[in-house]
């Protein structure tokens, strides 16, 4: 049977055919921030269970013998329809995740990428959102992924991310390269990789 959420097309040239997979609405990520005691400090999505991350082993054995849960500290991201007014993504996606609008003082368009392999059909618009208080940690709604968690919203420092994603333990670059090009934007200078001057 056809699946009833992703959306496969082909594309034929004179010698090969090419199928495509795409989720059926346009992809969007936010990076919530404030600044707090001096320090950039940013939300994340914390928990969502990712157990496909777990299926083939993930750099050298731990020497305890510990196995990586699956649950990854990434992007708050969110679908919104391909026809949605640039000014409503925000909106939908802070709504989504509980951010009060009283508690936006703006957003800004950031990067635009394309973070699947080959094969998948996708593009992914972020957006920085300035909060004017802290975050407070929150359940993420578990109706949309229909699992019995959906993990949780957390603020974390941003220097912080930038250092486990040094050693690895974040699990694309979505949110790196975010942290980067916000704190470039703010003209923060980010701290030396681990191991430089």
């Amino acid at each position: 049977a056809p699946p009833s959420f992703l959306v496969h097309e082909s594309w034929k040239s004179a010698d090969a055919t090419f199928d495509l997979v795409r989720r059926p609405q346009a992809v969007c990520d936010l990076l919530p921030w404030h600044i707090a005691a001096g320090r950039l400090r940013v939300a994340a999505r914390h928990g969502y269970p990712r157990p496909i991350t777990c299926a083939a082993p993930r750099g050298p054995a731990m020497i305890d013998g510990a196995r990586w849960g699956g649950y990854l500290i990434e992007p708050i991201t969110g679908m919104v329809p391909a026809n949605i007014a640039q000014e409503d993504i925000v909106a939908a996606i802070v709504r989504r995740v509980g951010i009060a609008p009283g508690d936006v003082a703006k957003s800004d368009a950031a990067l635009t990428y394309y973070p699947s392999p080959g094969g998948i059909d996708e593009v992914v618009n972020s957006h920085f959102v300035e909060l004017t208080s802290p975050l407070a940690a929150r359940p993420l709604p578990t109706s949309i992924s229909g699992l019995s968690t959906a993990g949780q919203i957390r603020e974390f420092d941003a220097q912080d991310l930038l250092r486990a994603a040094h050693v690895g333990v974040l699990p694309e670059a979505r949110l790196e390269v975010n942290l980067y090009a916000l704190m470039h934007r703010l003209g923060i200078a980010p701290d030396p990789f681990i191991g430089e001057e």
